[in-house]
């Protein structure tokens, strides 16, 4: 998981938890990546991979989309095969839109619901 926003992650963190996710959390691109990395977690299928970010991680305010995008196509292949769960989000409605016109799953902030995402484990 990697949100900007402290409060809200420390929300979505506390309901994961509720549901016995590992939590982990980046504050970067590259720290998300060596995260993925490290934890072999597009390798090891034991358990679904879920992926929750800002899309444009470590570039708060930024219209930048390159984060999500890095980090979406690095997994599609996972998501596309029901092995991972995957959503980016942000409050920039620029950075939103972007990111849906190159194909990279995102939505507002204050749309997404992280029930809705998590329900079907």
């Amino acid at each position: 998981m990697g949100i900007h926003d402290s409060d809200l992650a420390n929300i979505y963190k506390a309901a994961l938890d509720l549901f016995d996710y590992k939590i982990i959390n980046a504050e970067s691109l590259d720290e998300m990546l060596q995260t993925i990395e490290s934890e072999n977690l597009l390798r090891n299928k034991e358990f679904q991979d879920v992926y929750l970010m800002d899309v444009n991680l470590g570039m708060p305010n930024g219209d930048s989309i390159e984060p999500g995008k890095v980090i979406y196509n690095l997994i599609k292949s996972s998501v596309k095969s029901g092995n991972s769960k995957y959503m980016s989000i942000s409050g920039n409605a620029d950075a939103v839109a972007e990111a849906k016109k190159q194909g990279v799953r995102c939505m507002k902030k204050y749309d997404f619901s992280l029930r809705d995402f998590i329900k079907n484990k």
